[in-house]
């Protein structure tokens, strides 16, 4: 509600970073967001992303 354009999992300096657990808690908080307010933000996860499938997890957690 302060305006952000994107709301991020973590600094990517933590002994654990973005997983997919806190992701999808994340993405529903924005869809909550979304349906309340009509304004979309976007999701940055920081870190813990190595590889293709990684990603492709991520991409596909919103479904």
């Amino acid at each position: 509600m302060a305006g952000a354009d994107f709301i991020k999992t973590s600094t990517g300096k933590e002994s654990i970073n973005a997983t997919l657990t806190y992701g999808l808690i994340m993405i529903r908080a924005i869809n909550d967001f979304y349906i309340a307010r009509n304004v979309r933000v976007g999701l940055k996860p920081a870190g813990g992303i190595k590889n293709s499938n990684d990603a492709l997890c991520w991409i596909n957690l919103n479904g």
